[in-house]
Order: C-alpha cells, then sequence, then structure tokens
C-alpha cells in the first residue's frame, strides 16, 4: 500500500511502470482514461503531479483501484 504523497515513493515512476507492465503506449493510454498523452508524459516524467481524480483514471484504465484510507 503507497500513500499519494508519501516522499519515499516515487509516483511518477511507478505509474510508468504500471503503464509499460500492462503494454500499454501513451497514446493507448491516452484513449482509454480521457488524459492527454502530453500530461501523461508530464507526470511520468515528474514534471507534475497528478491530481486525485487524474491519478485514479489512469489507475482505472490499467486494471487498479485508488483506495483512501484514513488514518487516526
Amino acid at each position: 500500500m503507497y500513500a499519494l504523497y508519501d516522499k519515499s515513493i516515487d509516483f511518477n515512476r511507478l505509474l510508468k511502470q504500471l503503464r509499460l507492465d500492462t503494454g500499454l503506449t501513451t497514446t493507448k493510454l491516452e484513449e482509454i482514461s480521457g488524459i492527454s498523452r502530453c500530461m501523461i508524459s508530464y507526470i511520468e516524467n515528474g514534471h507534475r503531479q497528478p491530481t486525485a481524480f487524474v491519478l485514479n483514471c489512469l489507475l482505472m484504465s490499467m486494471g487498479h483501484k485508488l483506495a483512501v484510507i484514513e488514518e487516526d
């Protein structure tokens, strides 16, 4: 389980690895997710941090879910 803004996790690289593991190009991920190829590239290269909405769209397009866990 990863925290969205956990500094020890490189979510940009993790998203790229998930995309590669599912065999998707940025063009195909754009078609499936509705997130522009340019934005996907910005996120994967660390130039942008995805919002929860964008992250969820990308994850769902690759067969994953975004879970929100509240801590006490």
